[in-house]
C-alpha cells in the first residue's frame, strides 16, 4: 500500500447540488497541489471506489448527502462509523448508497480508511449548476481533509 491519498468525487452533474463531488474536485486539485493525492471522478459508479482503496493509505469520498443540515453544511465521518441516523434514507443516485457501500467494504475485508465527506444539498433537480450556498462549501470540504490528515 502506498503513502498516497485518493481523492474522489461522486454525483450526478445533472442534478444540480448531486454534482458537487465532482465539481469539487477541481477547487480540491489546486488547493491540495501535491505529487501524494490522485484525484478521480467516479460519478455515479460508486462502486467502482471499491476497486481503488486498497491503493491508497486513505480515501477520501466526496458527495452530496441529506443529514438534515442548512445547505451547503459540511459533515465528515469515517465510513465504518457509518450508521442508518448519519444520513437521511433515500434512494441513491449512484450505483450504491452509502450504507450498501459499507456493507460491501465490511464483506471484502477491506481495513483501509475511508473519509466519506458529504455536503447537504439544496437543489437536486435536473440542471448543471451548484447553488450558491453548496459552491461555498468547498473551503469546509478542503478543512475536513487536512483536519484528518494532521
Amino acid at each position: 500500500m502506498s503513502k498516497r491519498y485518493l481523492v474522489a468525487g461522486v454525483g450526478n452533474t445533472l442534478r444540480g447540488d448531486d454534482g458537487v463531488g465532482i465539481k469539487a474536485l477541481a477547487y480540491l486539485k489546486n488547493k491540495l497541489n501535491n505529487k501524494d493525492f490522485d484525484f478521480f471522478e467516479f460519478s455515479t459508479q460508486s462502486i467502482d471506489i471499491l476497486n481503488y482503496i486498497k491503493q491508497y493509505l486513505y480515501t477520501f469520498i466526496i458527495d452530496a448527502a441529506d443529514f438534515g443540515a442548512p445547505a451547503g453544511s459540511v459533515k465528515g465521518f469515517y465510513l465504518e462509523d457509518l450508521n442508518s441516523g448519519t444520513v437521511k434514507n433515500r434512494l441513491s443516485t449512484h450505483s450504491l448508497s452509502l450504507l450498501d457501500f459499507l456493507k460491501l467494504y465490511k464483506m471484502l475485508d477491506i481495513r483501509n480508511k475511508v473519509y466519506v465527506i458529504g455536503i447537504q444539498p439544496n437543489n437536486l433537480l435536473l440542471c448543471n449548476d451548484l447553488s450558491s450556498e453548496v459552491k461555498a462549501s468547498f473551503p469546509g470540504v478542503l478543512n475536513q481533509i487536512t483536519k484528518i490528515l494532521n
